[in-house]
């Protein structure tokens, strides 16, 4: 029997070598696409997540600036829309947030879609690694609500994240309440002179002026005094304040006064004054009578629900006492002397734009002697004074377009004052239960001994003639991913 040739061992080793070569190299190509696969599907994640937080952050952003979109008191339901486009071309057009070659928010042609940025598809920078967002706003209901679309991106890929939220025009909230004196105009205080809280809430004298003409938005000359912080609008504000002047009971150069005074505030809304549901309550425009007032009152009288004829520019003196409604037509020069009590509110006639048409030298309210206040919630319970009148409180002294003067003491003000111009001098002084707020850019004035204390009420309960514009607020359950 023949033998069967001997292997020679070299060679089983030559084939053992080439199995492991195939062997490992197949498992380096598998480990290759496997790791490159990961890092792949890693990135697309990273991407996805990154594009996903723009889209977020975009949201944010969307959502701020629809808060303080500011549209006009009483904008018609079917003008909202358009209202909104114009305060986010004011908000956005030719700011840095806007990318290089578009630089303002695009409206369709239809008026029913804002995008931001106009073009559709340049984006707005979040970061410097590449984070970006557009934004796509479509009319819903009329413009009442809203749906906002925000696209993320990250590093300028294809890839984009989308989100939806619609939002629901709500009246802004009345934030101007929370402060103790709010003026458009500077305010001047000469004196030892006061603006602050009731014992135990110092913080409620608190002062804002929105002035941006120039820096000197606040002059405390003297001894004057707030007890509260002092708020500006204008960034480069520079108060000329006295040595011996106090801030929340801080002289200019005591540790902490910087904390006290701030700059750059997002301006609040200053209110629309609507006046024309007190009209009912007085005779009307063509009546006559002893409630119809056409020149001057004295004596010991007491008056009710009055309306002040156009030019009748009447002077009360004497020990006179009035109830209910004064009403006053413009323009009027309305003087109280002696000793004055009033029941009651007075209020201007007014426009849709808080009378700015005005001239102030032709209608003003001057307080020279002493007067007490007491609310329209006080009034006897008679015909004259029907429940639906007792509830109006808030509100004592409401006469946009009319510079008011008080150079006697107030006693106590069971509500807001709000006129276009307002000095304090004298003695003039008293307790306001609510805010004074000045409508015009014109200074307000406080002199000699004035001492106003503040008891504000905050934003629980201004009176019911303010009309506030509106924002958008989100709708959460309305949230969606995709863009649907």
């Amino acid at each position: 029997m023949a033998k069967r040739p001997a292997q020679h061992p070299s060679g089983i080793s030559s084939v053992l070598a080439m199995l492991y070569l195939v062997l490992f190299s197949t498992l380096a190509v598998g480990f290759f696409a496997a790791i490159t696969t990961a890092t792949q599907i890693a990135a697309n994640e990273q991407r996805s997540a990154r594009a996903r937080l723009a889209a977020e952050s975009g949201m944010a952003f969307m959502r701020y600036h629809l808060a303080t979109a500011g549209l006009p008191a009483r904008t018609p339901p079917d003008q909202l829309f358009d209202a909104l486009a114009t305060s986010l071309h004011t908000k956005f057009d030719n700011t840095q947030n806007m990318p290089t070659g578009s630089a303002t928010i695009g409206v369709s042609s239809d008026g029913d879609t804002i995008t931001i940025p106009g073009d559709g598809t340049s984006r707005i920078a979040l970061d410097a690694e590449g984070s970006s967002f557009r934004a796509v706003i479509h009319k819903l209901m009329n413009g009442e609500t809203i749906q906002v679309i925000v696209y993320g991106n990250y590093a300028n890929s294809s890839f984009e994240r989308a989100i939806s939220l619609q939002y629901a025009n709500f009246p802004s909230p009345a934030s101007i309440f929370n402060y103790g004196v709010a003026s458009r105009g500077k305010i001047s205080m000469t004196g030892n002179v006061a603006i602050k809280g009731s014992t135990g809430n110092e913080y409620m004298g608190s002062v804002l002026s929105s002035w941006m003409d120039d820096p000197v938005a606040l002059s405390m000359i003297g001894n004057s005094k707030i007890s509260g912080h002092v708020s500006f609008v204008n960034p480069d504000a520079s108060p000329n304040i006295s040595t011996n002047s106090t801030i929340a009971g801080l002289h200019t150069d005591d540790a902490g006064f910087d904390d006290v005074v701030h700059k750059g505030i997002e301006p609040p809304e200053f209110p629309v004054v609507d006046n024309s549901l007190f009209e009912q309550y007085v005779p009307g425009p063509n009546d006559t009578g002893p409630s119809v007032i056409t020149g001057n009152k004295s004596g010991n009288l007491t008056l009710k629900n009055l309306r002040i004829k156009a030019g009748a520019n009447p002077t009360f003196s004497g020990n006179i006492k009035i109830q209910g409604v004064m009403y006053i037509e413009s323009p009027n020069k309305v003087k109280f002397t002696g000793n004055t009590t009033i029941q009651g509110v007075i209020v201007a006639e007014t426009d849709d734009n808080n009378n700015e048409s005005l001239n102030l030298s032709q209608n003003q309210v001057n307080f020279a002697g002493n007067v007490n206040f007491s609310d329209v919630s006080t009034l006897p319970d008679t015909s004259e004074f029907p429940p639906s009148l007792h509830e109006l409180t808030g509100g004592m002294l409401l006469v946009p377009g009319y510079g008011v003067t008080f150079t006697g003491n107030f006693s106590t003000i069971a509500g807001s004052i709000i006129g276009s111009q307002f000095t304090f001098t004298g003695n003039a002084g008293g307790l306001v239960k609510g805010s004074i707020i000045n409508l015009g850019a014109t200074p307000m004035s406080l002199t000699g001994n004035s001492n106003i204390t503040i008891e504000s009420q905050g934003t629980s309960n201004y009176p019911p003639a303010i009309r506030f514009g509106s924002a958008y607020s989100p709708l959460p359950y309305t949230y969606s991913e995709g863009g649907s």
